[in-house]
């Protein structure tokens, strides 16, 4: 994440308008949907949700892309 941030400032884009967090992408969408919260652009950067088990993660990844679908409005 300092690797995005000093890539904010190279680009001499104003950081005001940027924020970073680290956070769980599933928990922070759900969240995120039930505040009503809207942004121009969402980039999630998930780990590996399951690194072990293949049906695991693609239900994570489902729910997690679900989530961010709800929060555009495509209900």
């Amino acid at each position: 994440m300092e690797l995005a941030k000093e890539n904010v400032l190279l680009n001499r884009i104003d950081p005001g308008r940027i924020s970073f967090l680290k956070e769980d992408a599933t928990e922070f969408m759900k969240g995120a949907l039930l505040r009503n919260e809207s942004w121009d652009i969402v980039i999630i950067d998930p780990p590996k949700l399951a690194p072990t088990k293949k049906v695991s993660i693609m239900k994570a990844y489902i729910l997690l892309r679900y989530t961010i679908i709800l929060q555009l409005g495509f209900r």
